[in-house]
């Protein structure tokens, strides 16, 4: 099957501007575009379909395996020579032997190397979450230039809520720009339809691929991106549910001659992001780590929720998040909480998080000795009761949700 790759053209229309293309398979069209603000719109990088391989890989990959199809992402227009070299002969064949959902694919154009006319700036994303406010506060003042952040970027994909336009992203979007000018950076939106028109749902296996390539459809604009790790380096493993696990991989075989992704915070647990931006206001006042958010407030109960909680009440520094966590609530039935952190302590791995919370744990102990009871109990009712998490009807197989 050929899934053709059109010319990417930009038009502008009420103060924004859009890079689309069409996409043409079997009896299939669709138009993929990337936007931002007319200020940004200069940096599209049209000369390339470097955006369109990268967003639409997981998805050709995925096709290949569930219809036992040959593919070939194809295109008159060309790719970059270093990203195509990486994809091509690292990157497909390692996640074809690694991942069962992910089948070999052929991307076919041509490959050009030329530097582009670059705007030299420094972006990271701007979730609100934790590993991106610690990205943020860590780059913002680097003493080298090069590496010195000068933009935030928020992706407006239907991440979150009902999706593009929905309340929650609306709200979420006003939090980011309100974090990324607190912090004196420039914020970018871009928006995006490649979920809703390939995806269906953004899932963990397919997010570094479709914001990367966000990121690449502004390679005038962005020379380095911080892209935040949710993972420490020594905890890299090639994991069927979250594409995070290896995204020393992913950043590697994503950079082109243009633009280069480095994994900010892959040196340190998620406790010393934690410890590091414990004490800075922009955090504790804007702090949004929820997995079930409604208007940009955390639930205080999922796992996200109570991971960080945890983590904060271990250093001794929850009380200072009392505007975005419900502190009191934590301290009536702290065993809630830090059962879920003892539950998943006792997995022997690999996985998300687990070295990050036998850590916090291993620190519990050093000032408290041992774990009360209470904790114990609760993990084990919880784990019983399948706790810890809330009914959440979109976390669902992104390989099962495929156009």
């Amino acid at each position: 099957m050929i899934v053709q790759i059109g010319e990417p053209k930009i038009c502008k229309e009420n103060e924004r501007t859009r890079m689309s293309a069409s996409i043409e398979y079997e009896n299939n069209k669709a138009g993929v575009w990337f936007e931002v603000d007319d200020e940004f719109g200069e940096f599209f990088t049209s000369e390339r379909i470097d955006a369109y391989v990268l967003s639409l890989l997981p998805w050709a990959m995925m096709k290949a395996k569930k219809t036992k199809q040959s593919i070939i992402l194809k295109s008159e227009y060309p790719i970059s020579e270093k990203l195509w070299h990486q994809l091509t002969n690292y990157y497909i064949p390692i996640l074809s032997r690694s991942i069962s959902y992910y089948a070999p694919i052929v991307i076919e154009t041509e490959k050009v190397k030329n530097t582009l006319t670059l705007g030299k700036g420094v972006g990271s994303s701007v979730s609100c979450g934790l590993d991106s406010n610690f990205t943020i506060q860590k780059y913002k003042d680097d003493p080298l230039e090069t590496f010195r952040l000068t933009h935030a970027v928020y992706f407006d994909w239907g991440l979150y809520g009902d999706g593009i336009g929905s309340n929650d992203e609306k709200v979420i979007s006003e939090k980011a720009q309100h974090i990324t000018e607190e912090s004196g950076l420039k914020f970018v939106k871009i928006t995006s339809n490649i979920v809703k028109e390939f995806y269906g749902i953004a899932q963990g296996p397919v997010v570094p691929a479709i914001l990367t390539g966000g990121i690449l459809s502004l390679q005038k604009l962005f020379s380095v991106f911080h892209y935040s790790s949710a993972n420490p380096a020594w905890e890299f493993f090639m994991d069927e549910i979250q594409a995070c696990s290896y995204d020393l991989l992913n950043m590697d075989c994503f950079s082109t001659e243009n633009t280069t992704f480095y994994l900010s915070g892959m040196e340190v647990l998620r406790l010393d992001k934690a410890a590091f931006v414990a004490d800075n206001k922009i955090v504790q006042e804007n702090l949004l780590v929820c997995l079930s958010s409604t208007n940009a407030k955390n639930c205080n109960v999922c796992a996200n929720c109570s991971h960080t909680m945890v983590e904060f009440d271990v250093l001794d520094k929850l009380d200072l998040f009392n505007k975005v966590f419900d502190v009191e609530a934590f301290r009536k039935n702290p065993s809630y909480h830090w059962g879920y952190v003892y539950m998943k302590s006792t997995d022997p791995g690999p996985g998300l998080y687990v070295g990050e919370l036998k850590e916090i744990i291993r620190l519990y102990k050093s000032k408290h000795g041992r774990i009360p009871f209470s904790v114990k109990w609760s993990a084990f009712r919880n784990w019983m009761r399948r706790g810890f998490t809330i009914d959440n009807p979109k976390r669902r197989l992104a390989k099962d949700e495929i156009r």
